[in-house]
C-alpha cells in the first residue's frame, strides 16, 4: 500500500535569496516501484519524475523570482493506477540581500522605528564571506 510521501529539503534553506538553488527529496517509503512523484507549488504541477527503484525523487529548483517561493508539496502515485497520496508541505520565504555602506564585521543590529501605531523591526546580519552583502529582514507589527 502506498503511504504518504515525505518531502525533505536536502540542499539549500527555507529562507532563500534570488538565484539560489534548492533540492527537495520526495519518497513514499512503503511504495513498490514503479512510482510517479509529482512536485506541486500551490497546487500547480512543477515537475514529475518516474522512479523504477526505491530511491527518492530529487527535484532541484532555482529561485528566480518572488513567484518561485511559497508552499511546495509532492504526490506519490502508482504509474498504472489513479489516485495517490500527498506529502507534508515545505514553505520557502524570500529574504533580501542589499549592499551595505558600513564596513562589515561579525555584527547583528536591531533598529526599532515607530510610525503611527505600527512598529517596524529591522535586523541586519553581517556576512563575513562577502563583507558588502548583508541580509535585511523586517517585520511589521500592528
Amino acid at each position: 500500500m502506498l503511504s504518504n510521501p515525505k518531502l525533505v529539503l536536502v540542499q539549500g534553506a527555507l529562507n532563500v535569496v534570488m538565484k539560489q538553488n534548492v533540492t527537495l527529496s520526495c519518497l513514499s517509503e512503503s511504495a513498490f516501484p514503479p512510482v510517479r512523484y509529482t512536485l506541486f507549488k500551490h497546487n500547480q504541477q512543477v515537475s514529475a519524475l518516474n522512479r523504477s527503484d526505491l530511491t527518492p525523487a530529487l527535484f532541484t529548483l532555482t529561485i528566480n523570482s518572488a513567484s518561485d517561493v511559497g508552499e511546495y508539496k509532492c504526490k506519490a502515485e502508482y504509474i498504472i493506477s489513479s489516485g495517490g497520496k500527498y506529502s507534508n508541505s515545505l514553505n520557502f520565504t524570500l529574504i533580501e540581500k542589499f549592499k551595505s555602506t558600513r564596513p562589515s564585521t561579525s555584527f547583528t543590529s536591531t533598529v526599532n522605528a515607530e510610525e503611527s501605531e505600527n512598529e517596524v523591526i529591522y535586523t541586519e546580519i553581517g556576512n563575513l564571506e562577502d563583507p558588502d552583502l548583508t541580509e535585511n529582514r523586517h517585520t511589521t507589527k500592528f
